[in-house]
């Protein structure tokens, strides 16, 4: 790791700056096609060039920095996250999230630490040559199939992806620099690719990056107030957003304040210290408004609030979310303050705009709870804050006491993550075994997923499908109940319980859950009707007795 290589013009590269080449190539394009979920490969690929960075800093000797202003309301946000993960009802479940987040943090102090690579351009060259290959085989997978997937999971993720290096390009092509021929292609291939992915949220999140890079290009130029200037780019903002493919409206009438509303009771019943880090989805469905059912959109669990500060402030509390806020405040203050001085003004103000794109695109969507964005995310605004006025040395001790704490915690993490990819495996292999027939295969590879990630709800789900299909009741009951102490207000498995039940003769348990089932989704006509024929006595024809078989989409609801 000591062995540094010689450009032409005799300056020396450092190893960082080709791991963190590859970094964005395999961050950015790598996929794991035998997992179920294929981009979950891309969170333990970023543990392994995190741990080579900070090995790097270790073996170096190398002084790291901090800026008291930014890190003070970081330092308090985890130490809330801490005593919200204590006071989590899934410790397990909790764990997870603080693995996630740990090594996000890492992420942006490697960032931060990095300052050469704002001089060292071509490291920034190697993200905008990835995002382009990216949108290249986003662009191809849309005219073959109608679909937006490569490595990213769905459109929306990709999305939010490429509004990170959209301002970036925008302004490098404002600095005029001789590789013009290279940028303004680059910049069509992102824009159109992103036009393509029909994101709002991420429409919304390029709308602000846009008029962030073009509100310091010109405030000098042009003889008007920087205060006039920027309230003038904020109404042009305002007025941009109203032509986002979505009138107001539609975005009232969308689910997603549904989502919003359901969170805000959540935050109202414990505001201090929040459910617990990644506890929304098995918690949210206990506050579901009524509204929410009866609806196309409308889906068994809710896994996410579509807005991210909703989110945190429902699983680790609203002090927590005032801190993350406070040290998103201080860093575009900073950055301000620096943008005045002049030096690297381009690679700064592209950085400062694409962390503002992904962080205004977070209040519609989930892609901070993603394994795609967060990565080059907390990069971006690790490097956007290497900078900054403030920034001074810690002791020699913090810079080996940091790195070593931090490769300690990621390296007791993996083999963790390692056996969720395991498990994700398995759950694929499972849904194979079940699209072609063969249940007791499914059962089989099912089984297996679940000993390497025991929480997994649809994992639990599909199984306790399996187990009733094949005139195994007992076993079902087992697994639907194990569903319920994970998440107790989950309607669709109080009705595959009671579907069960009545098919054993045991009518109090079935109407004891059909009525769960209908308190939980008022709108749900097979609970209903089951509970009305069971209820009158009816003859039950268990044959005709329909299981709900995925966690995830609704027939009516629940």
């Amino acid at each position: 790791m000591a062995v540094r290589f010689s450009s032409k013009g005799g300056k020396k590269i450092f190893p960082p700056f080709f791991i963190l080449s590859l970094f964005f190539l395999v961050g950015t394009l790598f996929r794991l096609r035998a997992a179920y979920d294929y981009t979950l490969i891309k969170f333990p690929l970023c543990q392994c060039f995190v741990l080579l960075f900070l090995f790097y800093f270790l073996i170096k000797r190398r002084n790291l920095f901090f800026n008291s202003l930014l890190f003070f309301p970081l330092f308090l946000y985890y130490i809330l996250f801490l005593i919200s993960l204590a006071f989590s009802s899934s410790p397990l479940v909790s764990f997870k999230q603080l693995n996630i987040s740990i090594t996000f943090l890492a992420i942006f102090l490697i960032g931060f630490n990095l300052k050469e690579v704002l001089r060292e351009r071509w490291v920034i060259y190697a993200w905008l040559i990835s995002a382009s290959i990216a949108s290249t085989w986003v662009i191809s997978q849309y005219f073959r199939e109608g679909r937006i997937i490569a490595s990213f999971g769905n459109r929306n993720f990709f999305a939010g992806y490429i509004i990170l290096p959209i301002p970036i390009l925008i302004s490098l092509i404002l600095e005029k620099r001789k590789d013009m021929p290279f940028l303004i292609p680059a910049l069509f291939l992102f824009l159109f690719s992103l036009y393509i992915s029909k994101s709002q949220a991420a429409f919304f999140g390029f709308s602000a990056s846009v008029l962030f890079v073009l509100y310091y290009f010109l405030r000098d130029k042009i003889k008007m107030g920087r205060k006039a200037l920027f309230f003038i780019f904020s109404f042009i903002f305002l007025i941009a957003t109203l032509f986002i493919p979505s009138s107001i409206s539609e975005l009232q009438e969308n689910i997603r304040c549904q989502y919003y509303t359901g969170t805000i009771r959540m935050i109202k019943e414990k505001p201090l210290l929040g459910f617990g880090p990644g506890k929304f989805e098995t918690s949210f469905q206990k506050f579901r408004p009524r509204e929410y059912f009866g609806r196309e959109e409308t889906v068994a669990i809710t896994d996410h609030a579509h807005n991210e500060y909703l989110e945190m402030a429902a699983e680790t509390g609203i002090p927590s979310l005032f801190f993350f806020i406070l040290f998103i405040v201080f860093f575009f203050f900073l950055l301000n303050k620096k943008l005045r001085e002049g030096e690297n003004w381009h690679i700064l103000t592209g950085l400062g705009a694409g962390v503002l794109a992904v962080l205004a695109d977070n209040l519609f969507s989930t892609n901070l709870r993603t394994y795609s964005v967060p990565p080059f995310f907390y990069l971006s605004l690790g490097l956007a804050s290497s900078s900054l006025p403030g920034n001074r040395k810690v002791s020699q001790v913090l810079s080996y006491f940091i790195p070593i704490f931090l490769s300690i915690t990621i390296l007791i993490s993996i083999p963790s993550g390692l056996r969720e990819i395991k498990s994700q495996i398995y759950y694929k292999k499972g849904m194979d075994c079940q699209n072609k027939g063969e249940v007791d295969g499914a059962i089989y590879f099912l089984e297996r997923s679940l000993k390497h990630f025991p929480s997994n709800l649809s994992t639990l789900y599909k199984l306790g499908y399996l187990y009733a299909i094949s005139n195994r009741p007992g076993e079902s009951l087992f697994i639907y109940n194990e569903i319920l102490k994970l998440s107790p207000n989950f309607a669709r498995a109080h009705y595959n319980i009671a579907v069960v039940s009545a098919s054993m003769g045991r009518k109090r348990e079935a109407i004891h859950h059909l009525r769960e089932a209908l308190n939980q989704n008022p709108y749900d006509e097979e609970s209903f009707s089951l509970l009305k024929a069971i209820q009158e006595e009816k003859r039950v024809d268990r044959e005709k007795l329909q299981l709900y078989n995925s966690p995830k989409t609704l027939k009516g609801g629940g």
